[in-house]
């Protein structure tokens, strides 16, 4: 906390409102604190108000202020603010920064009047990207190039209902990755896509470019089909479907018609189609489990689940690609998994031997030409990345966003 002089508005000294008219030197100048600092770890923005000195009843009218630009309740470790008040302890002003792109003020006049305003920080727009090979796992190989963990799971996603990046790839597979950024006072912000493409020695390669909030591959098909290839993004497969599994639990051999995702506890599980929850409980060694019935007379099984995801009853609709659960350990278990199981016409079958179909929906014949205009715009920033080189910031004329 430090004090600091702020001289009150002209309209407040009439004495010295004329033109060339001297500040008396005994002239009192108002003192005030002010209060600079981070939310703590179990923290709130009242108790930061209370902290810098603002009185209680003038701090619940921030709150009360801020609110309907800003919920006090969103608030969260190490968002900034800064506080000013007089040595009275009456509030003056409120700066509050959730992220570096954004803030929010409070303002209380001399007339005591509250008002909140919202503040956005002009952004510099880069646009990145990395190109590169497989030879352990795709994480591996993005996470050493620096490509932050969200944009690897994004690029997963954008495949995962033609590519299981846990079963599938193969070493020398190869991908490319470009996309937006932003930057503002240190921090920075990954946004859209602008192009992806993942070559697989079994599957060829896959392409990826948005159109209206949905990405197609080079021939204009949308990328989404009937099915994702697996429930969780990343994670390892303890148990795979077999006639015979030796039971860690039970201590003799048995059938496991289903597909064991080893996870770390609360890793989110979703839907892996369109459906309706038929079922949800607790379900004997499966523990906590959730049924969803798709069309087609199929069923997916989440099994072992710590939690249910907020909404999730039976008779819920679901969307495919949807947070039903949260991995758990409950039931039979002797670790955090996901138990995955599918059934056909009630009988359960490996999933990975199913022929999933991918989505019939194609570019609009409206939209054929701006779509290609986007494509060969990804194609040509594909061309500057260098292959296995950290993430490179490639050439091309951005905006601001507005």
């Amino acid at each position: 906390m430090r004090v600091a002089s702020l001289w009150l508005l002209l309209i407040a000294l009439p004495a010295c409102r004329e033109q060339n008219q001297p500040i008396l030197s005994n002239t009192p100048i108002p003192q005030v604190f002010i209060s600079t600092g981070t939310i703590g770890l179990e923290g709130s923005l009242s108790q930061s108000l209370g902290k810098a000195g603002v009185l209680p009843l003038e701090s619940a009218q921030v709150e009360r202020t801020i609110k309907p630009i800003f919920n006090p309740r969103l608030s969260q470790a190490r968002d900034r603010y800064e506080i000013i008040r007089s040595t009275a302890g009456h509030f003056i002003k409120m700066t509050y920064w959730p992220n570096p792109f954004q803030s929010y003020t409070v303002n209380r006049t001399t007339a005591g009047i509250f008002s909140a305003a919202t503040q956005k920080a002009a952004a510099a727009q880069t646009i990145v990207g990395v190109t590169g090979q497989i030879e352990g796992s795709l994480w591996d190989a993005m996470k050493t190039q620096g490509v932050p963990p969200e944009m690897i799971v994004r690029f997963a996603e954008l495949f995962s209902w033609r590519m299981d990046f846990l079963t599938e790839p193969r070493q020398g597979d190869t991908y490319k990755l470009v996309w937006k950024r932003f930057s503002a006072n240190g921090g920075i912000k990954d946004e859209q896509i602008l192009g992806a493409s993942y070559t697989n020695k079994g599957k060829g390669t896959l392409s990826a470019f948005p159109l209206a909030g949905d990405y197609y591959d080079d021939e204009g098909n949308s990328l989404r089909g009937e099915f994702l290839r697996a429930p969780l993004v990343y994670r390892r497969i303890s148990s795979y479907f077999t006639e015979h599994r030796y039971h860690p639990i039970l201590k003799f051999y048995r059938p496991h018609h289903g597909i064991d995702y080893a996870a770390p506890f609360g890793t989110p599980a979703s839907s892996i189609a369109n459906g309706v929850v038929i079922a949800k409980g607790w379900e004997g060694g499966l523990g906590n489990e959730i049924r969803v019935r798709h069309s087609g007379s199929y069923v997916s099984i989440y099994g072992h689940l710590q939690s249910y995801a907020k909404g999730i009853h039976v008779g819920a609709h679901v969307r495919q690609g949807q947070v039903i659960g949260y991995v758990g350990s409950t039931g039979l278990s002797t670790g955090p998994h996901l138990h995955f199981g599918f059934e056909q016409d009630g009988r359960l079958i490996n999933f990975f031997t199913l022929k999933l179909k991918n989505s019939r929906k194609t570019v609009p014949i409206p939209e054929r030409s701006n779509f290609d205009v986007i494509k060969k715009r990804a194609q040509s920033l594909f061309t500057q990345l260098l292959p296995g080189k950290p993430l490179q910031v490639l050439k091309e004329e951005t905006r601001n966003p507005s």
